[in-house]
């Protein structure tokens, strides 16, 4: 069995990378168990995940699959096609709402079928393993969107937020959004303004988008062009002002 990793991006609570499997015999492979929380999206290929001895599904790129911390789980590859699949790993931290979701109400299943705007981040981001200058801040916020995407399509929404904790949500993007606004050039990351905002990051990430229609992450660079653009009125150069606003 030959594995090839590659990171797209890390930090201490999220890990995001591509993972490419080609199997050499047609024997069950178990990857290394891991004290996070995975999520892998396949991309290309098909796999049988063995998730005890009775209990076997087929994977395909249309799937999420979720592994809990410390879970033992098997995985053969019929044909000897193998496969290739996006790979997050997350902490707690990153998502415990909805992670604690998970532990108290209806977990659907370790697996889900995935969006069409889920496949499309998850391709982008795979592609972006390759692109040395891709912006980080937006891989960081594309990885936790993709997780969250995955993690909600396996677990009961429940409830609709009452009146009082949407106000609170909107407080707290407006905190995001006045903080970029004060220094829209700074590298920011997805954990510094949820710490701003005092949601996770996972939560951050999906309050920030439904009140928005943005990510983060192409709001901080809208941001940074709306800087950018205004002294250019006064016939500054363009590429200097590009250099200077990230």
């Amino acid at each position: 069995m030959q594995v090839e990793r590659v990171a797209i991006f890390a930090n201490n609570d999220i890990e995001v990378g591509k993972v490419t499997i080609r199997p050499t015999a047609d024997i069950q492979w178990e990857p290394e168990t891991s004290a996070l929380h995975s999520i892998f999206l396949p991309v290309a290929g098909v796999c049988t995940r063995h998730a005890s001895k009775n209990h076997s599904s087929s994977l395909t790129p249309n799937h999420a699959i979720y592994n809990s911390p410390n879970n033992i789980c098997r995985y053969s590859y019929p044909g000897l096609v193998g496969e290739s699949a996006v790979s997050i790993r997350l902490n707690d931290s990153i998502a415990p709402d909805i992670l604690d979701l998970r532990r108290r109400s209806n977990w659907h299943a370790s697996q889900a079928y995935v969006s069409a705007s889920t496949m499309l981040v998850r391709n982008f981001l795979w592609s972006a393993a390759s692109d040395v200058v891709a912006d980080r801040l937006e891989q960081e916020t594309l990885g936790i969107e993709l997780a969250s995407a995955c993690l909600l399509s396996m677990v009961d929404h429940g409830k609709q937020p009452t009146v009082k904790t949407s106000s609170r949500r909107r407080r707290a993007v407006e905190q995001v959004v006045e903080a970029v606004a004060a220094s829209p050039s700074d590298k920011w990351t997805v954990q510094e303004l949820s710490a701003i905002a005092s949601l996770s990051p996972f939560h951050m990430c999906r309050v920030f988008k439904a009140h928005t229609g943005l990510s983060i992450g192409d709001y901080v660079i809208r941001e940074r062009l709306s800087q950018a653009l205004r002294p250019l009125l006064d016939g500054d150069d363009i590429t200097e002002l590009a250099l200077s606003h990230g």
